[in-house]
C-alpha cells in the first residue's frame, strides 16, 4: 500500500549534495519509484534551481542568516510555520529525520504525532563540531551539551533508529546511551548502479583521464573527500610524495573535492615538490564524479576520524575500483566485504605510505575491481537499502522490531 513520507533534511541541493544528502536522495527515489508519496521540508538557502524528475515535492522555509540570536529565532519560526501548515492539509504516515537540526523548533511538534518516526544517524552532530575545531573555548564545551542534548530529544521521540554502519551505531550509543532500548537498523549504504559504473573500455578511461589532464601511462590514486581535517587528506598527500619517492614510479594523486583546507593542501603539495603530481580539482559536479573514478587506478579513503560509512568508497568500486583505505569508522566494514587486505592498519603517513607502495601496479589490483563491483551489487545498493528500510518500519508498525534482525550488512 502506497505510504505519505515526510522527510525533514537541513538543506538538499541536486548539483552539490554530502553524504547525508546522497542517502537521502538515493532512498527518496526508490521509495518514490515504488508509488511511495515524498514530502520534504528543508531550508531554501542550499537549494537553487533544479530538475527534479522523481516525483519528490520539496516544501522550503526561510533561513535566513543574520546574527546568532536573530537567526536561531528566524529559523525556529519558520520551520514551525512551514510544518505546521504542512500538517494542517496532509497526514503522513511515517516521518524521516535526517538531523536533529533539520526539525529545529518543532520536535514537541513531531512527537504528537501518530506517524511513525525513523532517525537516520549519519553522524553525531556534537562530535563533528569537535572534530572540525568549529569554536573555541569555552564556547565549544557548552556548544557541545547543547547539541548533544538538541539530538538526544529528536532521538528519543523516534519509534526507530538508522545508522549505515556498525561502527556509527556504536558510538551513538556511547554519546547517547539514553536510547539503548530503541530499536536500531544498520543498513549500509550503496551506489547507483546506473550512474557509478566502470569504463566501458580503455578508450574511455583514457578520455576521462584527458578531461583531467592526466597522462595515459600514469598509475593515478585518487581520494574524494572533503578538504577538513578529520577527512585526512594533508597526510595522504605526505604519504603520496613519500611512496613516490621510495619507489620512482610514475604516480599520480587525483584528490577530488572543496573545503577549508584546500590552498593549504596546494600549498603542501608545492612544497613537497609534488605540484606536478597532485591534481587537485576542486568541487566537481555530479554529473562528472563517475569520469573521475574511471579515470583512476585505485581509491584510498585516508580518514582520520568519524567516518560514518564512506560512500565514495562504494563509488569508487561500483565503478570497478579497487579501494583501500585506513580502519577508522565505517570502511573496515565496506571493504571487509571485498578483502581483509585492503584495510590500512591505523592513519599514519607511513602506514598509508606502504600501502600505497604495495598496491602501486595494476598486477597487485588484479581481479579486485572485479570483486569490488560484485560486492556493490550484492551488498552496497539503494534498492537493497530500501527493502531494508521497510521491512525495518513494517516491523515497527505492529511492534516487533527485532534489533537483531538489523545489525550486521553482511550475507
Amino acid at each position: 500500500m502506497p505510504l505519505k513520507i515526510l522527510e525533514f533534511i537541513d538543506g538538499f541541493n541536486f548539483e552539490n549534495f554530502g553524504g547525508a544528502g546522497r542517502v537521502f536522495i538515493e532512498t527518496a527515489k526508490v521509495l518514490s519509484a515504488q508509488g511511495h508519496q515524498i514530502d520534504v521540508i528543508c531550508r531554501n538557502d542550499l537549494t537553487g534551481n533544479y530538475d527534479n524528475p522523481y516525483g519528490i515535492k520539496f516544501h522550503h522555509y526561510d533561513c535566513k542568516y543574520f546574527w546568532f540570536y536573530q537567526k536561531y529565532l528566524h529559523r525556529r519560526n519558520s520551520i514551525r510555520k512551514l510544518t505546521k501548515a504542512y500538517l494542517a492539509e496532509n497526514k503522513p504516515d511515517i516521518i524521516i529525520i535526517h538531523s536533529s537540526s533539520a526539525i529545529f523548533g518543532i520536535i514537541s511538534l513531531l512527537e504528537e504525532l501518530p506517524a511513525r518516526k525513523l532517525y537516520v544517524f549519519h553522524s553525531p552532530w556534537c562530535e563533528e563540531h569537535r572534530v572540525n575545531g568549529n569554536e573555541a573555548f569555552p564556547f565549544n564545551r557548552i556548544l557541545y551539551w547543547l547539541r548533544r542534548k538538541r539530538e538526544l530529544k529528536a532521538l528519543e521521540i523516534c519509534d526507530g533508529i538508522i545508522t549505515l554502519s556498525q561502527y556509527m551505531k556504536n558510538l551513538m550509543l556511547e554519546i547517547h546511551p539514553e536510547v539503548a532500548g530503541k530499536p536500531v537498523a544498520v543498513i549500509p549504504g550503496g551506489a547507483d548502479l546506473e550512474k557509478f559504473s566502470p569504463a566501458v573500455n580503455e578508450i574511455e578511461k583514457m578520455e576521462c583521464r584527458r578531461k583531467f589532464g592526466i597522462p595515459e601511462r600514469s598509475f593515478v590514486l585518487m581520494t574524494s573527500r572533503r578538504l577538513i581535517p578529520r577527512t585526512g587528506v594533508d597526510i595522504l598527500v605526505r604519504a603520496f610524495a613519500s611512496a613516490k619517492m621510495k619507489t620512482g614510479k610514475d604516480m599520480k594523486l587525483l584528490i577530488v573535492g572543496s573545503g577549508i583546507l584546500l590552498e593549504e593542501l596546494k600549498s603542501l603539495s608545492l612544497s613537497l615538490d609534488m605540484d606536478k603530481d597532485i591534481i587537485f580539482t576542486g568541487f566537481v559536479d555530479e554529473a562528472e564524479l563517475p569520469s573521475c573514478y574511471r579515470a583512476s587506478d585505485l581509491f584510498i579513503m585516508p580518514t582520520k576520524e568519524l567516518e560514518g560509512f564512506g560512500l565514495s568508497t562504494v563509488e569508487a568500486m561500483a565503478c570497478g575500483i579497487p579501494a583501500i583505505g585506513t580502519d577508522i569508522g565505517g570502511t573496515p566494514e565496506i571493504l571487509g566485504e571485498v578483502s581483509e587486505d585492503l584495510i590500512i592498519k591505523g592513519c599514519s603517513e607511513d602506514a598509508i605510505a606502504e600501502n600505497l607502495i604495495r598496491f602501486s601496479t595494476r598486477e597487485s589490483l588484479a581481479g579486485l575491481g572485479e570483486k569490488s563491483l560484485e560486492c556493490v551489487k550484492r551488498i552496497f545498493n539503494w534498492n537493497m537499502n530500501v527493502e531494508k528500510l521497510n521491512e525495518f518500519q513494517g516491523h515497527i508498525a505492529v511492534g516487533q522490531a527485532k534489533e537483531e534482525k538489523f545489525t550486521t550488512n553482511r550475507h
